[in-house]
């Protein structure tokens, strides 16, 4: 709770399970309520964070999106079974962008015949964003493409106790 220009704030931390399947959590949310022409008016305050984690059958995993510095910054890693998910983003609310890698491995691989098989896929999606040619090149070149298309697990992170 803190108090700024005559007006007041209230956020707070909290995490729920569901039946043991699913837990999430979230930092900081809460409410505003500043004074006006006409009285007060209340408004939203968004979370700083947001965590879950999931275990039902198959699937297995969690994430986490956080805001800092104006941007939110977060990853996910999902486990079925014999496909592992994993991703991790940034989002920019001003001026709008986003930029998601993402890949799916497999295991076993996929047998694509000839000696061939599919170990993983990866991808990296962005909008309102510039690609730095020569800076592809040189992870390319170095053979680090591996560590930005298929990250390790995002570190398990749940900011509300």
């Amino acid at each position: 709770m803190s108090s700024r220009d005559g007006g007041l704030q209230l956020t707070s931390s909290f995490r729920a399970s569901l039946l043991g399947v699913a837990d999430a959590a979230v930092d900081g949310a809460g409410l505003d309520v500043r004074p006006s022409a006409g009285g007060y008016t209340p408004s939203v305050v968004p979370p700083r964070g947001l965590g879950l984690t999931l275990a039902v059958g198959p699937a297995k995993g969690g994430g986490f999106l956080g805001e800092q510095d104006g941007q939110y910054r977060g990853a996910l890693s999902l486990s079925l079974g014999l496909v592992e998910v994993k991703a991790f983003g940034i989002l920019q609310p001003r001026p709008p962008s986003v930029l998601v890698a993402l890949s799916a491995e497999f295991t076993p691989a996929i047998e694509l015949g000839l000696a061939f098989t599919l170990n993983a896929v990866g991808g990296l999606i962005g909008v309102g964003r510039v690609l730095d040619r020569a800076g592809l090149a040189v992870v390319v070149q170095s053979g680090h493409l591996d560590d930005l298309l298929f990250p390790a697990a995002p570190p398990r992170r749940r900011r509300a106790s």
